[in-house]
């Protein structure tokens, strides 16, 4: 113990996730944690515009908090994608 760090410390800090392998194996299980953030919903809707039935679907992020709503990562009406006034509906 002549650094002050038993070999037995030493071993118990470079193995643990802070101070040694942090980033080994943590790409793998953070891909999928990510991909559990997200989910896709369907919705039957009129368009706002001249009130024909369209498809929206939803991506939408889930929040980290129950008190706040998930946000809308990504938007597709059947109909037209960019349309404003059918994204609003989901903002």
């Amino acid at each position: 113990m002549e650094n002050g760090i038993s070999d037995s410390s030493r071993d118990f800090w470079t193995a643990s996730r802070k101070y040694g392998r942090a980033g080994e194996h943590d790409g793998l299980q953070s891909q999928e944690e990510e991909d559990d953030r997200y989910y896709t919903q369907k919705f039957d809707a009129r368009c706002p515009v001249d009130a024909s039935k369209v498809v929206h679907t939803v991506q939408f992020r889930k929040a980290t908090c129950t008190r706040v709503d998930d946000t809308v990562e990504d938007f597709r009406c059947s109909r037209d994608s960019k349309c404003v006034k059918c994204t609003e509906n989901y903002r």
